[in-house]
């Protein structure tokens, strides 16, 4: 039985998976791993289909989704996150400094107050 060839548009199709993941996939590395192992056909790039049923077959019994493994799900977000992602980081870090939020949407923190260095122990000043 001979198996015939498919190129990355039919990949695509296949695995229901945008031809940019699966370049990208290419590009990371993740060839075996989030795609099937090309053959490479002088600069072609092509894939055969017993082997894309072969790791189809092993993704289902292995429970992976393939668009999960092919990194198509959008990534972190990157730069500074977000006020209400620092406030939750800050608050599960320190319980004791939980944030509260208001009816109107601001948000306080339990601070506690700093004593004046230069006043003694009753507020006067020397």
């Amino acid at each position: 039985m001979k198996d015939s060839l498919l190129d990355i548009r039919a990949l695509s199709a296949r695995l229901c998976i945008p031809v940019g993941s699966i370049r990208n996939a290419l590009w990371r590395g993740q060839a075996g791993e989030a795609i099937p192992m090309p053959i490479r056909l002088g600069h072609r790039l092509r894939w055969n289909e017993s082997e894309i049923e072969r790791f189809l077959n092993h993704r289902s019994a292995a429970g992976v989704d393939a668009r999960k493994a092919s990194g198509y799900l959008a990534p972190h977000k990157r730069g500074r996150p977000t006020k209400r992602i620092q406030l939750q980081r800050a608050s599960s870090l320190n319980p004791a400094s939980a944030v509260v939020t208001t009816e109107h949407g601001a948000t306080r923190g339990n601070s506690t107050t700093m004593s004046n260095p230069l006043s003694d122990k009753h507020g006067d000043m020397p």
